[in-house]
């Protein structure tokens, strides 16, 4: 049994590197009720995403155009579209202060919520966790019904909010598997 509501976190960035920052972040909150089928996860709520703006002090050196081709994100849809990242920081705040949140790439998206919050000067509302261990509570030894329950159900897309719903359906699927 969880100990309070999940959901699921996902961050883009402008690269792999030390001084590389947040371009986008996304979550998904899971179904109210397990899902019975594959079929099923279609139904669920869309994630959310933002896009975000650069901070003044996050080095353009950072930027990969490796990076930005995978997500397909330029640094003109951050500048034009981004928000500022103290008003990314109270979204998240405010939509995932009362969850434990999960990501499948804790160090990385721990590294960038940690940039992002330094930036706005504010602290999260709660705590990154590894999805991996999550996911081990469900499936346990389960590993080839898992595997056959989700295959054919696609890649990741690289961007924050479809990779975080993609988070969220594996989570279902494999929650689903306990009928």
């Amino acid at each position: 049994m969880l100990s309070k509501t999940i959901a699921f976190l996902d961050f883009e960035a402008s690269g792999l590197s030390a001084r590389s920052w947040p371009i986008e972040v996304g979550w998904a909150y899971p179904a109210k009720t397990k899902i019975k089928s594959l079929d099923d996860v279609v139904m669920l709520p869309p994630p959310k995403s933002m896009l975000i703006s650069p901070y003044r002090e996050w080095s353009m050196e950072a930027w990969d155009a490796r990076a930005s081709e995978l997500h397909r994100i330029d640094l003109n849809d951050l500048k034009n579209n981004g928000e500022h990242v103290t008003k990314v920081c109270a979204s998240l705040n405010a939509a995932l202060g009362q969850f434990d949140v999960y990501s499948d790439a804790q160090s990385w998206d721990g590294f960038w919520l940690m940039r992002l919050f330094d930036a706005g000067g504010m602290r999260p509302k709660f705590k990154l966790n590894d999805f991996g261990l999550l996911m081990k509570r469900f499936i346990g030894k389960r590993d080839e019904e898992f595997n056959k329950a989700v295959s054919g159900f696609g890649n990741r897309r690289h961007r924050a909010g479809p990779d975080a719903a993609y988070l969220r359906n594996l989570f279902e699927i494999a929650r689903g598997l306990q009928f």
